[in-house]
């Protein structure tokens, strides 16, 4: 199977707590399975908020529906102090890939360059047979339903491109400069990135001809399209606190989960995103040489990727 690794870092301006998502795609002929994990931890936003309809009026609505009376004042962490003191938790905002499926994948053999090697003298002659072409890896990102959630929170995608080494083994494994495809883009917006790269013949690839005799060396490749699809979920977590003029039940301050209250008011807990990435790539690139009339295989090998 073919890797094509992504790994994607989000960062906002108030992280609280960060584990870069990566996700790990291992692509076969016609199908492909995933691995992925971590997530990103911010101070609730402004966009959040909206996103979320978070008003304060929802909030003391909340309030009352979970306490049964109408706080005067209400907080999502700005209360700093009373925070620390008390050690409840300023609302966050949580984000996290859920869900991974290839929709599509196709894939064709193509020929990325012909060279003809002609032997013009009257004795025996050995040729390097090098040949070389530039291709291009590409990813597109769109986004669905992404809403105002974090549009601003930059992304940073690291896609590694595997191809068969000279040696059968594969090449640009981890995440190289020179072998990857990296670019970094906003929540929300649509983007494009690609990134070239020369496939070769090894520099020990030679070929002996006769008189008179021609060997087309062909250097060929697996062009590939991948369309995946993403789904994040977006959540919160932590505290609300409520002010009230006159005690209940004995207190001024209150606290109530920021779920509890939502959801005691039928307002949503969760919202979800959706990712579509269509990348474009190269695969198993080879040198073949072939006489050129009799049609007769002299030579057939891996390409090796140049930096």
């Amino acid at each position: 199977m073919k890797l094509i690794l992504l790994g994607l870092l989000l960062s906002s301006p108030v992280i609280v707590s960060e584990e870069p998502i990566t996700i790990t795609i291992a692509v076969g002929a016609s199908n492909a399975s995933f691995d992925f994990h971590g997530r990103i931890e911010t101070v609730i936003s402004e966009q959040d908020k909206d996103a979320f309809q978070i008003t304060n009026d929802i909030l003391k609505r909340g309030v009352e529906g979970t306490l049964g009376s109408r706080p005067d004042f209400v907080s999502l962490g700005e209360w700093k102090d009373m925070y620390r003191e008390r050690k409840w938790s300023h609302v966050k905002r949580i984000l996290y890939p859920i869900k991974a499926e290839v929709v599509s994948i196709r894939s064709e053999p193509v020929i990325v360059s012909i060279q003809t090697f002609s032997n013009h003298f009257s004795h025996t002659a050995t040729y390097k047979a090098g040949i070389s072409s530039e291709i291009k890896n590409s990813i597109t990102s769109s986004w669905f339903d992404s809403q105002s959630l974090t549009r601003g929170t930059q992304i940073s995608y690291g896609i590694n491109f595997k191809v068969p080494g000279s040696n059968g083994s594969e090449l640009s494994a981890g995440m190289s400069t020179s072998d990857s495809l990296s670019f970094t883009t906003n929540w929300g917006v649509t983007s494009f990135e690609e990134k070239a790269t020369t496939v070769a013949s090894s520099s020990e690839v030679s070929v002996e001809l006769d008189p008179g005799q021609e060997a087309v060396a062909a250097l060929t490749a697996t062009k590939g399209s991948m369309e995946v699809q993403i789904d994040y979920v977006a959540s919160l977590k932590g505290d609300v606190a409520a002010k009230f003029s006159y005690p209940q039940r004995g207190r001024y301050y209150w606290r109530v989960d920021i779920n509890t209250l939502l959801s005691a008011i039928d307002m949503p807990i969760h919202i979800f995103s959706r990712q579509i990435l269509k990348i474009g790539y190269y695969s198993e690139a080879k040198v073949t040489l072939t006489d050129k009339h009799s049609k007769k295989m002299l030579y057939e090998g891996p390409a090796v990727v140049k930096a």
